[in-house]
């Protein structure tokens, strides 16, 4: 059928390819049995570092990296087993270069109208940032801990006997306080503790009046109006009754750690948002497209349908004009025929008109002659009267006495049988087209005929042993001229009546025509 006659398949590949095309993801489809990457996007090739021709027929597993393999495959297998609905992970991939790309990678599994796998549908975005952002925070905190274990951090003393406070002058740069403000003003420091932070002003004075330690990282307004992020860590040092002498704790500036920490979030928020964006997006796609496939079906009923009911027209047209050829005309003939005898046996007439008239009664035979083969081509009546194993016999032999080839007939379940007026129409016409289209291009010399009813089907079976055809050739479509209407009526026939057509074919080596047809309860 013409893409012209149903808009809407085209609407569903526009839709389909324009997701395909989205910038910023990844689109894969894959065989759920063995991971094989049936469809992807350049975006995806160019995460990938590769052409769509490189990845397309290969397994995912080829390009992921080596230490995810196993893990992948798993959880890919869950998801095409049924035992989970889809898969989301993080994982690397592998570029030729060997450098490494990360992705989030959510997996859907698409099954056909039967409900059986059919195919995945991955989205996936590159994470490679994030994971560099989260490994530049982790080599943050490996300097931290290095800081801390060379002492290369700002240490202080609060004496709680006098008040003072003593720092260090990396306390002093963190803070931007001066030594002679800290002399002045042991509580100078407070002050610069953000608003929204003073509770840890508070934890630290209960921590000095437990004898405990105190742990925070809180905001710092310093003089010059710039914000730090500190963290302070802190013990009580007692006296041997256990009272609280003095407080030592060291000051860190994590202002970087946090801004990477805020980013991180960032990212990783935007990275959240534009998947849920994206999965709305496929959902939705995934729902105007079923409604497609819906309408799109019920169009394609309808036209059947309307098919349908043209081959029951057509063969009901088959039927009158063979029953006014052979009662009509037929008679005609008949009656012309036994008047030419008639005046020919006048024995006044002279001899040359007798052989004349002779002649003509010769002519006459034979276009009564043509008139019954042709009112039989249209509506044989033996399938009306006896059925279609009868039918398929007469039709066999006098195919074989017209064409000189002989036909090899077999047949089971179909003695005293009968079937639906279509499905007997059906078999029976698409034998009869393709016995001529061996008469007319197979130059075969022997020609087998197999009709059989089991398992709830009628299945027909023609083969000859004639000079055949490339396989991909026997398609209505690729098929040569003389031979492409016929194939094409036989397999719209067979689709009408729910069945199927196959062909097996090769040069030199013969056809085989495969027809089968279900039947409904009534009819088994």
């Amino acid at each position: 059928m013409s893409s012209a006659l149903f808009p809407e398949l085209e609407v569903e590949r526009a839709t389909l390819q324009a997701l395909f095309e989205l910038d910023g993801m990844g689109l894969a489809q894959a065989d759920p049995a063995t991971g094989r990457l049936l469809r992807v996007n350049r975006e995806l090739a160019a995460m990938l570092g590769r052409t769509e021709e490189e990845l397309v027929g290969r397994s995912f597993l080829d390009f992921t990296h080596p230490e995810d393999r196993e893990r992948n495959w798993d959880g890919f297998q869950r998801m095409a087993s049924g035992e989970r609905h889809n898969l989301r992970l993080e994982k690397r991939f592998l570029r030729p270069d060997g450098a490494t790309v990360w992705v989030l990678m959510s997996v859907n599994l698409m099954r056909d109208e039967g409900g059986q796998p059919a195919r995945t549908l991955a989205v996936a975005m590159d994470i490679s940032e994030r994971r560099r952002v989260e490994q530049a925070l982790a080599q943050n905190r490996e300097r931290l801990e290095l800081a801390l274990s060379a002492a290369h951090l700002g240490l202080w003393e609060w004496s709680f006997a006098t008040g003072a406070l003593w720092a260090s002058d990396e306390v002093l740069e963190i803070t931007g306080l001066t030594r002679r403000e800290l002399e002045r003003d042991a509580d100078c420091w407070r002050r610069l503790v953000h608003p929204e932070d003073v509770e840890m002003i508070w934890a630290l004075d209960e921590a000095a009046r437990r004898g405990g330690t105190f742990h925070a990282e809180y905001r710092l307004l310093r003089p010059d109006g710039t914000q730090r992020w500190v963290a302070n860590h802190a013990r009580t040092v007692c006296d041997a009754a256990g009272q609280p002498l003095r407080m030592v704790g060291t000051l860190a500036d994590v202002s970087a750690r946090k801004q990477d920490e805020a980013a991180l979030r960032q990212a990783h928020d935007a990275l959240e948002a534009r998947v849920q964006e994206r999965t709305a997006e496929l959902a939705l796609a995934n729902t105007q497209l079923a409604n497609e496939v819906v309408e799109r079906r019920a169009t394609e009923a309808q036209v059947r349908e309307l098919l349908g009911q043209l081959v029951n027209t057509e063969e009901e047209e088959r039927r009158r004009l063979a029953r006014e050829l052979h009662d009509s005309l037929g008679q005609h003939l008949t009656a012309l025929t036994l008047g030419l005898k008639a005046v020919q046996e006048d024995p006044a007439l002279p001899a040359a008109l007798r052989e004349r008239l002779a002649q003509l009664r010769e002519v006459t035979r034979r276009l009564d002659g043509d008139v019954d083969r042709l009112s039989y081509e249209l509506r044989p009546a033996v399938l009306d009267d006896l059925g279609l194993n009868e039918a398929l016999r007469e039709l066999a032999g006098a195919w074989a006495e017209d064409s000189g080839v002989p036909v090899d007939i077999h047949t089971r379940g179909l003695r005293g049988q009968r079937f639906g007026a279509a499905q007997e129409i059906t078999v029976y016409r698409v034998v009869q087209e393709a016995l001529n289209n061996v008469r007319k291009h197979a130059a075969a010399t022997r020609v087998g005929l197999i009709v059989e009813h089991r398992d709830g089907e009628l299945r027909a079976i023609v083969e000859d042993d004639g000079r055949g055809m490339e396989a991909e050739l026997w398609h209505p479509v690729a098929a040569p001229p003389g031979q492409r209407l016929g194939l094409r009526g036989m397999a719209e026939r067979a689709r009408l009546a729910g069945g199927r057509l196959e062909v097996e074919t090769e040069p030199g080596r013969g056809t085989t025509v495969y027809l089968s047809i279900p039947l409904s309860t009534e009819e088994d």
